[in-house]
């Protein structure tokens, strides 16, 4: 497995869990998904395939991407 594949699925399971927990998910499922992503990016920084500044620029630049279309969105409605 290389760098760039971790990457994409670091950044598939943050969008996923982001997705389920702005879009209403509720307990077991949304546990499932933040566990799991959880466990993949303890095994990715333990096995040396991010280091803790890789996997954290990929964590906000993921949730930047999925979050920031939102807040735009409702602050649009804020302001009409």
């Amino acid at each position: 497995m290389d760098k760039q594949n971790v990457i994409q699925r670091v950044r598939q399971l943050v969008q996923e869990m982001d997705e389920a927990r702005f879009g209403g998910e509720q307990g077991a499922k949304f546990a499932q998904l933040r566990g799991y992503a959880d466990g993949y990016m303890k095994a990715a920084l333990e096995a040396g395939l991010l280091n803790q500044q890789e996997l954290l620029n990929v964590v906000v630049g993921t949730r930047t991407a999925t979050i920031a279309p939102a807040q735009q969105a409702l602050q649009t409605a804020v302001n009409n």
